[in-house]
């Protein structure tokens, strides 16, 4: 529901700018998980790659699922901020392995 100027309330309509900017977005990322072996949590403008990565194997699927995305930005033209990627180790026993 939304407010028109004189105060009515309107009960359908074509979304605005924002909201349709979002919803584009989420459309366009839709298949960004395809072939992904964890969990991958998507919002506009954040992707998160989810996973208990405590076997040698499990690493290597994490580095797979992030080579899938890099191949599907490469391919879709979006550019991830390296940046702002971040990676927890929450076993500080282990040696904590070095994804690219």
């Amino acid at each position: 529901m939304a407010q028109c100027p004189r105060g009515k309330t309107v009960m359908s309509g074509i979304p605005q700018e924002p909201v349709l900017g979002s919803m584009l977005f989420n459309i366009f990322i839709n298949n960004i998980d395809s072939g992904i072996e964890y969990k991958l949590s998507k919002f506009t403008g954040n992707t998160k790659l989810t996973s208990a990565a405590d076997t040698l194997e499990a690493r290597n699927a994490v580095q797979r699922g992030l080579d899938r995305l890099k191949k599907w930005a490469h391919r879709h033209l979006v550019i991830f901020n390296k940046e702002k990627g971040n990676i927890l180790h929450l076993d500080q026993e282990k040696p904590q392995y070095q994804y690219s």
